[in-house]
């Protein structure tokens, strides 16, 4: 049980959740960024609670975990944010794998086309 509290095993952790900042790479289009804003919580100032990169950087130190107090308004447990995080890297990669096959596709229709 050392490893429960350790900051970077929490670090390793946070790396698969939505709002992590290392999920801010070139190499993905940037559909996180997207989702993020769609969760958007605004407290009495309007202020938006949910902040994209995430700030904190470590799982047991997580502003949005509502089973520890942290903040109240969001309506959605932190393992959500992992789920959507898994989602979004489906579509991420569905998106390059279409981006690289489609001019494929064109080219060989258009191939199919010309011969008719």
């Amino acid at each position: 049980m050392e490893h429960k509290r350790n900051p970077n095993y929490g670090k390793a952790t946070c790396f698969h959740c939505l709002l992590s900042p290392s999920r801010n790479d070139p190499i993905f289009i940037g559909i996180n960024r997207l989702v993020a804003k769609g969760l958007e919580v605004k407290d009495k100032s309007q202020r938006n609670i949910i902040q994209y990169p995430c700030s904190v950087v470590n799982r047991f130190e997580c502003p949005y975990d509502y089973k520890q107090g942290k903040v109240s308004d969001i309506e959605f447990d932190v393992e959500d944010l992992f789920e959507l995080a898994n989602m979004t890297f489906a579509v991420e990669i569905s998106l390059t794998i279409a981006r690289k096959i489609l001019p494929l596709l064109k080219s060989k229709i258009n191939k199919i086309f010309i011969k008719r």
